[in-house]
């Protein structure tokens, strides 16, 4: 687990030195909050005079606390200062306590001061080095309130006037009047008082120490889910993700329904990676890949696979929506755009001209997990598939980008989609036949009305 203050470029460690950091700022904020309420009490119990002898040190801690924020920034300061600072803390806190307000008109002795309960501020620092977000900084501030307090009540021990305790034996031999007397003595110092606020100070420390302890390691287990959670997004779909996130099983038995595949292929990609040096080759596909896959996120899909120079995606999956095969279309027609616009651009840099050839069928498939205990992979199967593969190839054949099957029209009006936007862009073909196919089917294909010349056959 990453030091306060540590700066990474490992993805765990800087979103956790980003929660350790909007720790500290409320830290800040909650000590000004503090230190202004705490202000307001002390002159309305000591009133103006008396109560302004106490505002600079009221400044000072309100100051610590963004020393604490400042020092944070700087990694090589925050191995030491921080425990300086709540060592300067508890000793400030220590003589507002033990020290005599000269304003406030009083003469008792050192030792009756201790009866005046302030003791109890101390525990506003522990709770406060809890924003620091480190165990080490918390169980030290224990530590430290109990160092200072013991030192100062130490010093009043010493007092010539102060009188510590009495043995046993004295104690006993004392009426119950005389016991009360000497209780009452303003000179004596509770020394059995004084050992229960010294344990009490460093147990709060140390327990406080272990929640805070365990609030970091949720916060880490949290920002390694996310670094995991991005990590599966690079090779699955937002949607598979979110339901590998939400299951500890496989996703599902095998099982049959109605989904839109999409098969989409770059054009004459062989002619360009000949034409072109290998680390251009590779940016461009990147480009494209980036541009497709953006697509079919957008308009609800799952990336199921990059296939070379293309990609195949469904609509549909996991679970089954109320808008797949219109959803899909409008993806089909959405990545035409994309790449015309690619295609115009990409000219004026150098690139080669970018055509892609997109196939799309709406139907029922096979779904569910295939492989073994040690890998699972999540599976597409069926003729729908198949023939969503062999739309694709066809649109060389009718020299558009887009061809989609009669059955994706319908399921998508029967949806309730009716975009002239969409459909005016499409006409209808009867009659077409598909490699391995005894039957032909109807297909719709793009008109490429407002976009650049189709491909040629």
């Amino acid at each position: 687990m990453p030091d306060p203050g540590q700066r990474s470029s490992d993805p765990i460690a800087a979103a956790f030195a980003r929660e350790q950091d909007r720790g500290m700022r409320i830290g800040l904020r909650v000590r000004l909050a503090l230190t202004a309420v705490i202000t307001v009490w002390v002159l309305i119990e000591n009133g103006w005079l008396a109560g302004s002898f106490y505002l600079p040190f009221l400044a000072f801690f309100a100051l610590s606390g963004a020393a604490y924020l400042w020092v944070a920034r700087f990694p090589s300061m925050v191995r030491l200062w921080p425990y300086l600072l709540a060592m300067s803390d508890a000793g400030l806190l220590t003589c507002i306590i033990l020290v005599a307000n000269p304003w406030d008109g009083l003469s008792f002795p050192a030792t009756a001061r201790l009866d005046f309960g302030n003791e109890v501020y101390f525990i506003l620092l522990i709770v406060g080095s809890a924003f620091t977000f480190s165990p080490l900084v918390v169980a030290w501030s224990g530590i430290a309130c109990a160092l200072a307090w013991g030192i100062g009540v130490g010093f009043i021990a010493t007092l010539p006037d102060t009188v510590l305790f009495l043995s046993a034996e004295q104690w006993e031999g004392f009426s119950n009047a005389e016991k009360l007397a000497f209780a009452s003595d303003p000179h004596m110092l509770p020394v059995g008082r004084l050992a229960r606020q010294l344990l009490i100070f460093v147990l709060a420390g140390l327990a406080l120490a272990v929640l805070v302890w365990r609030v970091r390691r949720i916060v880490y287990n949290q920002a390694e889910a996310a670094r995991e959670r991005t990590n599966l997004a690079r090779y699955f779909s937002p949607n598979m993700v979110d339901q590998l996130a939400r299951t500890d099983t496989p996703l599902a038995a095998a099982r049959t329904q109605e989904v839109a595949v999409l098969f989409v292929d770059i054009v004459g990609f062989t002619g360009l990676s000949e034409a072109m040096p290998p680390d251009r080759l590779i940016a461009l596909l990147r480009r494209i890949h980036g541009i497709l896959s953006h697509q079919v996120f957008v308009h609800g899909g799952t990336l199921e696979k990059f296939t070379g120079d293309g990609l195949m995606a469904t609509f549909g999956t996991p679970a089954k929506g109320d808008g797949d095969a219109g959803n899909a279309l409008q993806c089909a027609i959405a990545m035409a755009d994309a790449i015309a616009a690619e295609h115009h651009a990409g000219a004026g840099n150098g690139d080669p001209p970018v055509d892609i050839g997109v196939g799309l069928h709406y139907g029922p498939v096979v779904l569910g997990d295939i492989g073994d205990e040690n890998r699972l992979e999540f599976a597409v199967l069926g003729d729908t598939v198949n023939v969503s593969s062999r739309l694709e190839r066809l649109t060389r054949d009718l020299g558009t980008r887009v061809v989609t099957s009669a059955e994706t029209v319908a399921a998508a009006r029967a949806e309730g989609l009716e975009d002239k936007a969409v459909f005016g862009r499409l006409r209808a073909l009867t009659g077409q036949r598909l490699t391995g196919r005894a039957e032909p089917i109807d297909v719709w294909v793009l008109t490429e009305v407002g976009g650049p010349a189709s491909i040629a056959p």
